[in-house]
């Protein structure tokens, strides 16, 4: 579905029923939106990506098309294979200034393997939101393993875990505040 939006363009489809290498795609909907910048308060365009029902592992078949844009980036998605259900992905990205991105998305029972410092996990639910300069994030998790390599001799096994993090990043620098954080290992 093809519609106009303001003076930009937005576009929706439904996920379900999309195959790709014999994977058939959840319930679930993708709409993307270009948006002029025209007003003070919005003077770049700006691109927003809307998902809904989104599986990562769904779009394994897809990453030779990314590979020409960012190959680093494939290489790494290769790596955590990461897997669940996105239940919901905002994303508000100015052409102009992408590292002001906004974001918001829930997840659920998602999982991915360890990339270099970044443990893997599993069962991880959470949501997001603020932009890249200013947010908060809350996961949780149950009856996990967190595979982390060098750091572990054997993977953490969670019996439930909870934290919200914030984070904010300016001129005057970064920092990274956690809050409510509470770890439960069935064994260390």
């Amino acid at each position: 579905h093809v519609s106009k939006a303001g003076e930009g363009w937005r576009v929706k489809f439904p996920l379900s029923g999309i195959t790709l290498d014999g994977q058939t795609w959840s319930r679930g909907q993708l709409g993307l939106a270009w948006l002029p910048g025209k007003t003070e308060s919005n003077p770049s365009d700006e691109l927003r990506v809307r998902a809904s029902q989104l599986q990562p592992e769904n779009l394994a078949p897809l990453l030779p098309l990314a590979r020409h844009f960012s190959p680093e980036f494939v290489d790494i998605w290769q790596t955590m294979q990461p897997a669940g259900m996105v239940d919901t992905l905002a994303l508000d990205i100015p052409l102009a200034h992408p590292e002001t991105l906004r974001l918001q998305a829930r997840w659920s029972n998602l999982s991915w393997k360890q990339w270099k410092l970044i443990p893997g996990a599993e069962h991880v639910s959470g949501v997001v939101g603020g932009s890249l300069p200013d947010g908060r994030l809350s996961v949780s998790t149950d009856n996990a393993k967190m595979p982390y390599e060098k750091v572990f001799r054997a993977p953490l096994e969670i019996a439930k875990g909870n934290a919200t993090l914030r984070w904010h990043n300016a001129q005057d620098g970064f920092w990274l505040e956690g809050h409510n954080i509470d770890v439960s290992a069935k064994a260390v």
